[in-house]
């Protein structure tokens, strides 16, 4: 999921992304697949994409954009139950999409069945929660506008769960990300 969006929001932003060093740095290695944005992007990975969303701020490095996150779910057991088994999950947006990188390896269906790896309810509950802060950071990046050249446009359901950005904007301005101005 985090790499979907990662890779629409460079489609969405295709001319920005085009003058960063991590793409210029992926094209020159991959340009035997070709020059054009639209024949290499298939091809970038992950790890790529998170250095071209640290380059262009699509990740708050700020904990507390994470805290007010989940203090909008309180009081929620579930959210309560989780971050008291997994407290290590309360981290920037930043450093759960790092995080996730890593721990993706370990969770690909085809490595966890050639080396017998055991995955435990406490590192499935850690991993999927740094999954939604990772998608929950670059979200909150775009804050739901529409995207016009492509005719795409964030789903309400997904603009929903960020109405914790609004209240986040009215207690404490100075922790929101600014929005990406047109």
């Amino acid at each position: 999921m985090v790499e979907t969006i990662l890779m629409l929001a460079c489609v969405r932003d295709r001319d920005v992304v085009l003058q960063t060093q991590a793409w210029k740095a992926f094209a020159k290695k991959e340009r035997r697949r070709g020059q054009s944005f639209s024949e290499l992007i298939p091809w970038i990975d992950f790890g790529k994409l998170i250095i071209i969303g640290k380059e262009l701020g699509w990740f708050s490095a700020h904990r507390e954009t994470t805290e007010n996150f989940l203090a909008a779910y309180a009081p929620s057991t579930d959210v309560d139950d989780v971050l008291k088994e997994c407290p290590e999950m309360v981290m920037s947006p930043l450093d759960a999409v790092t995080r996730v990188h890593e721990l993706r390896n370990f969770l690909h269906p085809g490595k966890c069945l050639r080396q017998n790896t055991k995955i435990d309810e406490k590192m499935a509950k850690l991993t999927v929660g740094l999954v939604y802060i990772s998608l929950m950071g670059v979200l909150d990046y775009y804050q739901g506008d529409p995207v016009d050249y492509i005719d795409l446009e964030i789903p309400v359901a997904i603009r929903n769960t960020l109405r914790w950005t609004e209240q986040l904007e009215s207690s404490a301005p100075e922790l929101t990300l600014a929005a990406s101005s047109d």
